[in-house]
């Protein structure tokens, strides 16, 4: 009978091995079975774009894109808003599409969504926004606008609402009707600063309430204390 330590060595050495070759298969496993899902929803996405379901499939392709980011999949996205004419989501998709690394588009789908930007801008303004004082914050309709490189905003068709804001600056808005194809400037300057006098108020109005406050205590503790004085 081999002594207790060799025993111990024997075990200890097998489970080391067991481990060492059980471990590396845990990862590629569970990248297998990710890899997997990832295609099921791909394949789902490309049934419900042949479906003409493109609502069904932009989400699908999104979901996919999730999963696993890359070229292919944002080109998906887009080709599915283009179909359901959200032509500024399309457009940021696409472009994204031929700027991403990860499962690049091949020559043939490159060539395709370079056509399909083409018809995309096509129906859609764009805008040379011009903004005084240069750190004003611009909201489109409410929401941050997202203004591209030398400084254009491009827009959906339709009526839209320009914002401007600026600390010490009364809001200035504007409003346009994006057409089809257009190219134009909108120039925002916040000429109505307001007065010294008004903007040192407003900002100084809570330490003129505190003190408001805080004297209208007082004055009525002394009130207080003058009534229960002894006469």
């Amino acid at each position: 009978m081999r002594p207790l330590a060799e025993r111990f060595f024997a075990v200890f050495t097998l489970l080391a091995f067991l481990t060492a070759s059980v471990c590396p298969a845990l990862p590629a496993a569970a990248q297998e079975e990710g890899g997997s899902r990832y295609n099921e929803v791909l394949q789902r996405a490309l049934e419900e774009f042949n479906l003409g379901n493109w609502q069904e499939a932009r989400a699908l392709f999104r979901k996919a894109h999730q999963m696993n980011p890359n070229a292919r999949t944002l080109r998906g996205m887009g080709m599915a808003a283009f179909e359901m004419r959200s032509y500024l989501a399309a457009l940021q998709d696409l472009e994204a599409s031929l700027r991403d690394q990860r499962k690049p588009l091949t020559s043939e789908q490159r060539e395709h969504v370079v056509k399909l930007i083409e018809r995309t801008r096509a129906f859609l303004g764009r805008y040379h926004v011009e903004v005084e004082p240069p750190n004003a914050t611009l909201q489109v309709d409410g929401s941050a606008a997202e203004i591209g490189e030398e400084g254009v905003l491009v827009l959906e068709l339709g009526n839209h609402e320009i914002v401007a804001m600026a600390s010490g600056y009364q809001e200035q808005k504007r409003s346009i009707l994006s057409c089809s194809s257009y190219r134009s400037s909108v120039t925002l300057r916040e000429n109505n600063r307001l007065p010294v006098s008004q903007e040192h108020f407003q900002r100084s109005l809570p330490a003129v309430y505190q003190l408001l406050m805080h004297s209208r205590l007082l004055h009525a503790v002394q009130e207080i204390g003058s009534s229960r004085m002894p006469s």
